[in-house]
């Protein structure tokens, strides 16, 4: 019986790293070609992937209001907060992904 091992993603450094690497914020394609690369190294040849762990927490979707000039902010309704609830969503349903 072969070992297993299980990869832990930290969300939000892995997504800083890769909008870096790409040029744009990663979806869950990017973030799984990443995995692919990490479990395909020589370290980890004859072992079996258990699951991949992507822990981040979820976006803040608070309304704020400036303090200096009064104006409001809904967060949930930034680009931001759309691309990180959907990372999480797809992320979320593929194979070997615990979120």
């Amino acid at each position: 019986m072969a070992s297993k091992f299980a990869i832990l993603l930290d969300g939000g450094f892995v997504t800083k790293k890769l909008q870096t690497k790409l040029g744009r914020f990663p979806n869950a394609n990017n973030v799984q070609q990443e995995c692919n690369r990490i479990i395909q190294s020589s370290h980890l040849a004859g072992r079996d992937l258990l699951r991949i762990y992507f822990y981040d927490a979820s976006p803040a979707k608070d309304k704020l209001k400036n303090p200096v000039d009064g104006s409001a902010l809904d967060l949930s309704a930034t680009a931001e907060f759309k691309q990180h609830v959907s990372l999480l969503d797809t992320l979320e349903l593929m194979p070997n992904f615990a979120v």
